[in-house]
């Protein structure tokens, strides 16, 4: 942690591509860290299958209020109160979805 960031990873034990590539087919790649690297076949779509359907919804992190891991339940409809009000790095001054549409519109 610095400055306030942290990161997280998970690994996960096999991605679809290691199937693709046991039936011949070529697997879907990404540009990371400067060379083309093996990812689910659509990495978004995976995304959404694998956290549920709102998953690009705008929340804090688990950790800012205060949950003890990510797979404890907490408000995701609003930001915390930022200490300093107004300041431009605070996010409660903001909606916590903005204009983004996630309901399907058929």
């Amino acid at each position: 942690m610095a400055d306030g960031w942290s990161v997280q990873l998970y690994g996960q034990h096999k991605m679809d591509s290691l199937n693709l590539i046991a039936k011949g087919e070529s697997p879907t790649k990404v540009f990371f860290s400067g060379q083309w690297t093996n990812s689910p076949e659509n990495p978004g779509q995976d995304a959404r299958t694998r956290y549920g359907r709102e998953m690009y919804r705008h929340a804090e992190h688990w950790m800012s209020p205060g949950q003890r891991t990510g797979w404890e339940k907490y408000d995701t409809h609003q930001f915390s109160a930022c200490p300093v009000k107004g300041f431009h790095g605070c996010l409660d001054q903001y909606l916590p979805d903005g204009s983004i549409q996630f309901e399907n519109q058929f």
